[in-house]
């Protein structure tokens, strides 16, 4: 996905969210190159294949799709705060220096779009594999991300506490990509195709990359906007440039919101597999069975 010559006008922003920010964790003392933790459970929901790992992001990233592939979902924690570049931008971006000193890993992932911050505890991160023969596939890659943003708005609607209450509803954004520079510069101040909000708030962002055999989904969803983790790492220079203002990004959820409940992540990324569409089980030959219809 590309950004357009010029940046639309942003909608307003919800700069504080509707939570109290949680107390800053204290980076991990963990090597750069340290391995990701597996802690993979291999149950299956709905015809997925659920795996769960704890560690530092910059791995996880790196981790290829298995051949064959298979319908398979992701769950990843990280145990430092993370600043993950997309595929094409440059760590000069970024002060490296600042970001090692205060134990912010800095690694690169192999989809599009902008930086993307992540605090251990408060982000759901989750990724999805579709093989090129599921019934999920889509030749069109802007429309392939819809199966996976109505998953995510079903799930977000299952944590209003009163769903009688009138108020926001998670939405599924199908339009052209939003957010020109700034967009291109920082995820969460674009809007694209398969991404969620609720009210003026981004909550869902997502990527792909596709290769031969699958597509892997990337997904992160956050609470609220949390302009500390990128403000002491972004260069002024690059900010300025994409005319960005980090505490008017409009993330997370808005005040109209404050009564969601919003579990840990492993709580909602679970949630959300109970929303994937059902899809053929895995065989003993390595191949899938019967064909199903998507949602």
């Amino acid at each position: 996905m590309t950004g357009q010559s010029a940046p639309p006008p942003r909608p307003p922003a919800s700069h504080t969210g509707p939570h109290d920010p949680p107390p800053t964790p204290r980076p991990a003392e963990l090597p750069p190159d340290s391995p990701t933790v597996s802690n993979a459970d291999g149950r299956t929901t709905r015809g997925w294949t659920v795996q769960h790992t704890t560690g530092d992001a910059g791995p996880f990233h790196q981790r290829p799709v298995p051949e064959p592939a298979h319908h398979e979902v992701w769950v990843h924690e990280v145990v430092r705060p993370a600043l993950v570049l997309g595929s094409t931008q440059s760590e000069a971006l970024l002060d490296l220096e600042r970001a090692a000193a205060d134990g912010v890993e800095v690694c690169r992932r192999r989809s599009g779009g902008g930086i993307v911050p992540l605090v251990p505890g408060a982000d759901c991160w989750v990724d999805v594999i579709v093989p090129r023969h599921s019934p999920l596939w889509d030749d069109d890659v802007g429309r392939a991300f819809a199966w996976l943003g109505r998953a995510w708005a079903d799930t977000l609607r299952h944590l209003r506490s009163d769903a009688a209450r009138p108020g926001p509803e998670p939405e599924v954004y199908d339009g052209p990509l939003l957010g020109g520079a700034a967009g291109r510069l920082i995820c969460f101040a674009s809007l694209g195709p398969g991404e969620v909000t609720v009210g003026s708030g981004k909550v869902v962002g997502v990527s792909q990359r596709r290769t031969r055999i699958a597509a892997r989904f990337q997904s992160v969803a956050v609470d609220r906007w949390r302009p500390e983790a990128l403000g002491p790492y972004v260069r002024s220079e690059a900010l300025t440039e994409a005319g960005v203002d980090l505490s008017e990004v409009a993330a997370g959820l808005p005040e109209e919101a404050s009564s969601w409940r919003w579990p840990a992540p492993v709580e909602l990324a679970a949630e959300l597999c109970a929303h994937l569409p059902a899809v053929p089980p895995t065989t003993d030959d390595g191949g899938d069975g019967r064909s199903v219809n998507a949602m």
